[in-house]
């Protein structure tokens, strides 16, 4: 672990991206979070919130801080159970900053060894036996919540530091009493709005906004075609919903899109399944809590990531993070 710590020093670069010269590299919003970072904890060890918009670069500005800021032992904390895939994935590969060509990340500079929480610690010693060979932990706000104090107090013992990604997500109690106990530690929560998904506002202090309007201007989002649909029979309209949208999907065949849709619940998913699994060309998948089985849930996430699946129904499993 102290080998991977020792190969990050001196090994970062603020190299910004200039897209109009072809020269690759952070992207404006990332620089300006790393900064407002370093310069935050250079004063203060209180919460600090970052807010970027889906789609600038929040995973990569977590991997820069915690290269440039020689961050030990990170445990990061997401809403989700696909969320916990895809960022353990990126800090297990540094994502961009090590792909060839960018200009951000020393070659030198190793991979953290990077744990996967997915199951409650039972007890201190379990605590031990993961975190003790870990330089990032990566977990769900379910498992921390449910963590007993014992168990709470081991992990913050070991970590240097908390991230806390889609941070807006409502806070139970439960989770909020976890975190209370990484209050010695620096604290960074990552996310698109300032307010909880009750309406609340984050606790921290707000130390980088990224406005949306810029974020737009940046063509960081591509305009929104919308082709609308007008039929107030609920039934006749999810058929004639996904016959405009497999017509869509044909016509965009050479570009490799894939076709969602989102339901509300599990039976409403199963549903709107029924109108797509005719489409067999597609190879078409739902992907919802209603799939009980998590390796058959991991499957059905590996066909749509690998194109092989080009229609998903689904829920909130591929919500807000997710990048496809």
């Amino acid at each position: 672990l102290q080998g991977v710590l020792d190969s990050w020093v001196g090994a970062f670069s603020y190299a910004k991206e200039d897209a109009v010269r072809g020269i690759k590299g952070l992207r404006g919003p990332q620089i300006g979070a790393v900064h407002a970072v370093h310069a935050h904890w250079a004063v203060s060890a209180g919460v600090a919130t970052i807010i970027m918009p889906t789609g600038t670069g929040k995973t990569e500005t977590m991997l820069s801080v915690l290269v440039s800021a020689l961050c030990a032992k990170v445990l990061v904390v997401v809403p989700t159970d696909t969320l916990r895939t895809q960022i353990s994935d990126k800090f297990l590969t540094l994502g961009v900053l090590k792909e060839a060509g960018f200009p951000v990340l020393a070659e030198t500079a190793k991979y953290p060894i990077v744990g996967v929480l997915q199951h409650i610690p039972r007890s201190p010693a379990e605590v031990d036996e993961v975190f003790g060979r870990c330089s990032v932990i990566v977990t769900t706000s379910s498992i921390a919540g449910q963590c007993d104090s014992a168990v709470r107090d081991r992990m913050a013992a070991y970590c240097t530091h908390l991230f806390i990604d889609e941070a807006h997500h409502a806070e139970a109690p439960t989770w909020s009493a976890f975190k209370g106990g990484f209050r010695e530690r620096p604290i960074l929560q990552f996310t698109a709005t300032p307010f909880r998904e009750d309406g609340k506002p984050l606790d921290g202090k707000i130390i980088f906004e990224y406005p949306l309007r810029k974020a737009q201007q940046e063509g960081y989002f591509k305009p929104i075609r919308f082709r609308p649909v007008v039929i107030f029979n609920q039934k006749r309209a999810d058929e004639a919903i996904a016959r405009m949208a497999i017509e869509q999907l044909r016509s965009d065949n050479d570009k490799g899109h894939v076709l969602m849709a989102r339901a509300e619940n599990v039976k409403r998913a199963q549903e709107v399944f029924k109108h797509y699994e005719q489409y067999a060309e597609f190879k078409p998948v739902q992907l919802h809590t209603g799939i009980k089985s998590a390796p058959e849930r991991e499957t059905i996430r590996q066909q749509i990531l690998s194109g092989e699946s080009r229609i998903v129904v689904c829920v909130d499993m591929l919500g807000e993070g997710f990048d496809l």
